[in-house]
């Protein structure tokens, strides 16, 4: 099931893990206290080294001898890993479930495992237990590039996936799964103002020391091959904007879908625009962001953008359209 080699080699590193943690324990104890070895985390670190020596039984029966000992996560999880080198389906799948009902702390390392090997009802167990790691494990097959899955696991969550995610912005973005990412460029502070009963709004505060470029907000996108679509949204600036612009990219082809579209522009009040472009022949999953870029030459940007209501609509084959066209009119 496993390749035996890099199992060896996880291992090791888990042992010299195992060493350090016990290092910071001790290293942690008060003055004059007796340090307590733990016998269940030597048994599982013993199995450890008598399983990359090859003498599987005897790893086996010390991890049995600590998860008997030691009824918690830790063992399970050991044994769990130790079924799945040795690819016993059955047996793994019996560890990891109990591994899953006594999980706490941070689970990554469980939904990674279980995002590969299953089985479901444990992952499914896992992610109903804790809400919020559901992003994460979102976000972990969105970054391992299992798009469909992370779709699917989205949808189960919350529903069939708008063409845009939280659009007014009405709550904070989480910056996992499909929902917004926020940037983090230095020189720029950016964030979300949220009101009762209006749309929120992002705004971008750039101090005109920042970077040459960089990224305000993005987010995942689920679009049709050789469709037209049209990005609406209100914006306002009290400075000048200049090598602003919206860019979506095709990960399948490695190209910018809206390379042909102006720099976005605003004024001091707010302006409904839109931005209509094909997909051609892009991937199912693409991903939209806002950036600037200085020209040679220009000032850096000093003041505030903000951006509000963004919605994305298909447009129909016959509608009257410009593809990468930049409109403005004013907003409510």
């Amino acid at each position: 099931m496993l390749d035996r080699a890099f199992w060896g080699a996880m291992l090791l590193v888990t042992l010299a893990a195992a060493t350090a943690s016990a290092y910071i324990g001790l290293s942690r104890l008060p003055t004059g206290a007796r340090p307590q070895a733990s016998p269940v985390r030597s048994w599982i670190a013993q199995a450890a080294e008598a399983e990359v020596a090859g003498h599987v039984a005897e790893a086996e029966q010390m991890l049995k001898t600590a998860a008997k000992t030691d009824v918690r996560f830790e063992p399970a999880w050991a044994l769990a890993n130790f079924y799945l080198r040795q690819s016993r389906v059955s047996e793994y799948q019996q560890w990891i479930r109990r591994a899953v009902a006594m999980s706490y702390g941070d689970r990554s390392a469980l939904f990674t495992l279980l995002a590969d090997y299953g089985p479901t009802d444990a992952r499914d167990q896992l992610n109903a237990a804790v809400p919020d790691l559901a992003l994460t494990h979102c976000e972990w097959l969105l970054n391992h590039g299992r798009a469909p899955e992370a779709l699917a696991l989205w949808e189960q969550q919350h529903g069939a996936k708008p063409l845009i995610v939280n659009g007014d912005l009405d709550t904070w973005p989480t910056s996992r799964g499909f929902d917004w990412r926020l940037g983090a460029p230095a020189g720029v502070t950016v964030g979300v103002l949220t009101s009762p009963g209006h749309p929120g709004q992002l705004e971008a505060v750039f101090s005109g020391g920042q970077a040459d470029s960089g990224e305000l907000l993005s987010q995942h996108l689920t679009l049709e091959p050789d469709g037209r679509y049209r990005l609406s949204y209100d914006i306002k600036s009290d400075v000048r904007l200049a090598g602003v612009r919206w860019e979506i990219a095709d990960a399948h082809q490695r190209r910018n879908l809206l390379s042909e579209a102006p720099e976005v522009t605003a004024g001091p009040q707010w302006a409904r625009q839109q931005l209509d472009f094909s997909t051609r022949a892009a991937g199912r999953f693409v991903r939209l962001g806002l950036s600037w870029r200085r020209r040679p030459g220009v000032v850096r940007l000093s003041g505030t953008l903000a951006i509000r209501r963004i919605a994305l609509e298909r447009l129909s084959p016959n509608e009257n359209t410009t593809v990468s066209r930049l409109d403005r009119r004013s907003a409510p």
